[in-house]
């Protein structure tokens, strides 16, 4: 049993450990008291910076999706000015005003 900086209850280390891993309020309050265990028999997740090959290849697919998108918004851009020119010589429409 393990008594925590003067606390009246008491917790068994396990129990503790257990809600430690999934609690950040009791990392907060009580960090030094869980060190004082035997932290090596306990599996850490280690932070590790970023994965440089993995952030090239997400900013890749995202450069992709998002060139896709703007090219498909420049082909329907395009389909309207070339149906508006079509209209325009077949003389279904004018842009001259009428009197």
């Amino acid at each position: 049993m393990l008594q925590l900086k003067g606390k009246l209850e008491y917790i068994s280390q396990s129990s503790l450990q257990n809600a430690y891993s999934h609690n950040w309020i009791l990392r907060i309050f009580f960090s030094d008291s869980l060190s004082e265990m035997a932290a090596h028999k306990i599996a850490h997740a280690t932070l590790k910076g970023p994965n440089v090959v993995k952030e090239i290849c997400g900013a890749i697919v995202i450069a992709f999706a998002v060139g896709g998108i703007w090219k498909m918004h420049h082909w329907n851009e395009q389909r309207k000015v070339r149906a508006f020119y079509d209209m325009l010589e077949k003389g279904e429409i004018s842009v001259v005003a009428e009197d």
